[in-house]
């Protein structure tokens, strides 16, 4: 915590699994970010990516919120680390239209659930209300008894919700 009513959320997941989108909802457009063109096969998903952070910060019933997203991209991995310096809890994203980006998901999760023992919960992104990606298997896969949630990460309701119930897992976990 990094003072009484105020934490610090890191926002994981693969690369295009809404992270960026999450912290944007959540902060109205007021974030810092640090994006770069992408290339390869990244760019046919799409333009730019996050090479660094993400960073925005709101209030949430009078919890002073900080968001912290990672990159996706495996390549800029050195930065989850740095990021995950001092956190309260996180929040893993799962792009519930895209079953091939679970293995990624699945080692992303793997190494920070192993390191950093802080409340935490998975979300399947439901970018189109639709997720061919099932919460059951995101558990199994993962092999978590961690909350899994469906979301849409544009809908500011949504966001605030899973907010929420990470809040009061780690007032919880504070008693």
């Amino acid at each position: 915590m990094l003072r009484q009513n105020e934490f610090k959320i890191l926002v994981v997941g693969p690369f295009n699994s809404g992270k960026t989108t999450l912290i944007n909802t959540a902060c109205e457009g007021k974030i810092v970010k640090t994006e770069a063109p992408t290339y390869g096969l990244y760019r046919t998903v799409k333009e730019m990516t996050t090479v660094a952070l993400d960073y925005g910060r709101f209030t949430l019933r009078s919890k002073k919120i900080h968001l912290f997203g990672t990159p996706g991209q495996e390549r800029f991995s050195f930065m989850w680390h740095v990021l995950a310096r001092g956190l309260d809890g996180f929040v893993m994203l799962i792009d519930g239209n895209d079953p091939e980006s679970l293995p990624k998901a699945k080692r992303m999760y793997e190494l920070l659930a192993s390191i950093y023992d802080v409340p935490h919960l998975i979300v399947v992104n439901t970018k189109n209300g639709k997720a061919s990606v099932k919460k059951e298997d995101v558990k199994k896969i993962l092999k978590t008894d961690a909350p899994v949630r469906e979301a849409s990460v544009i809908d500011k309701n949504d966001v605030e919700r899973i907010l929420e119930d990470l809040i009061k897992m780690l007032n919880k976990s504070d008693k």
